[in-house]
């Protein structure tokens, strides 16, 4: 099975992200579908969050499964593209 999750990067006091699709049996890294800017001071408007939508579009097509916390990312950045 397919999950689209985040990966914590960066180094001490600086967080970063990276949404990640891996698979769960063995965490195996298939793709980078976005990232967090979590030390970035502004808001989703302003790049804290950056989606590759053709991706997890196509992940989710795929059968893909997502946590709760992707998936209010993900409806939040729909809501203010449009």
């Amino acid at each position: 099975m397919l999950r689209i999750v985040l990966k914590r990067c960066g180094r001490k006091g600086i967080h970063f992200f990276h949404l990640i699709v891996r698979e769960t049996k063995n965490n195996k890294i298939i793709d980078k579908v976005g990232y967090y800017n979590a030390d970035n001071k502004t808001d989703i408007k302003n790049n804290k969050f950056v989606l590759f939508m053709d991706k997890i579009n196509y992940w989710l097509s795929k059968g893909a499964q997502s946590t709760p916390l992707i998936k209010n990312i993900i409806l939040a950045k729909k809501n203010i593209n449009k």
